[in-house]
């Protein structure tokens, strides 16, 4: 039984969201297929990228939609009759690796490849990267400008601070320089 139904699709279709739709699924799913020579094992990505933004609520406190997506994926798993293997562990330690992406900490193999392709957004050409940060801000639309405004900023300050953004050479080398210029641009024009 494959675990991504329609019903998991349809949560990518909630109204509450800009950003975390099917769009971002899609692309990731791209990112993938690109990279899948290079996995230990990419059912176990394709899992947690199907479910790691699963539950989606922007009114969230830190770590609650991950931990809720992680939560949602065992359920779903243990449904279908499935056992707590090793790509069981590898799918929810992949998801609640979304919490922070933390890069010091040990994950799965394929952690690394995983978080990268969800961060690879950060490095897209320019007009992707706009219309990213557009739907980042539609998905926090009922929050004042101002609050907004001061969030959004020390998220990308932090990430600017970070001496690297991406766990694997191939985005290091491929996306770092693009992701820097386009939260520079952000963050300029948040304050502007």
């Amino acid at each position: 039984m494959d675990l991504v139904t329609d019903a998991l699709k349809n949560r990518y279709r909630e109204p509450q969201r800009r950003y975390h739709t099917l769009q971002h699924i899609e692309e990731l799913l791209g990112l993938l297929d690109a990279h899948a020579v290079v996995l230990a094992d990419p059912e176990a990505v394709r899992l947690a990228i199907w479910y790691h933004d699963a539950v989606y609520d922007p009114k969230a406190a830190k770590g609650e939609n991950e931990r809720l997506s992680a939560a949602l994926f065992d359920s779903e798993w243990h449904a279908a009759g499935k056992a707590e293997d090793d790509r069981f562990h590898a799918v929810r330690a992949m998801i609640l690796a979304t919490i922070d992406h933390d890069l010091a900490r040990s994950h799965p193999p394929d952690s690394a490849w995983f978080l990268d392709f969800d961060m690879a957004i950060l490095g897209a050409a320019d007009a992707r990267y706009r219309q990213y940060a557009g739907q980042v801000r539609g998905e926090y639309e009922t929050v004042p400008d101002e609050l907004y405004r001061q969030g959004r900023s020390a998220f990308l300050r932090g990430a600017l601070a970070k001496p690297v953004l991406y766990c694997t050479d191939a985005f290091r080398d491929a996306c770092d320089a693009r992701a820097r210029r386009n939260m520079t641009w952000e963050l300029e024009s948040l304050l502007g």
